[in-house]
């Protein structure tokens, strides 16, 4: 529902508004976020995959900034930010193990 919204956002470098639902307690936040990459994950005790996001947020109080990732079926809204980032900087906070999934020239 939401991938094409963050696929472009990623192509473009245009940050994105995710209202989710946390895993850990069920709670639902919203967090700017710089996209790195969707790509394909199992969730705990299944033998399925799905699409899960990974990317960067600035500082959301009581948090510092940080690396930030979620499967896409806990994402309940994506909002286009008129706000880039550079993707180079994003790379090097992010520090990918693995070439990224979605295509970019950056």
């Amino acid at each position: 529902m939401h991938k094409q919204t963050i696929i472009s956002a990623i192509q473009s470098q245009q940050m994105i508004r995710v209202n989710f639902q946390k895993e850990t307690n069920d709670e639902f936040v919203t967090r700017d976020i710089a996209p790195y990459d969707i790509f394909p994950k199992k969730k705990k005790n299944s033998y399925f995959e799905e699409d899960f996001l990974l990317g960067y947020t600035d500082i959301h109080t009581p948090h510092d900034a940080h690396i930030v990732s979620m499967y896409l079926s806990n994402i309940s809204n994506v909002i286009l930010l008129a706000e880039s980032f550079n993707g180079n900087d994003l790379t090097k906070h992010v520090n990918p193990k693995k070439p990224p999934v979605i295509s970019r020239n950056w």
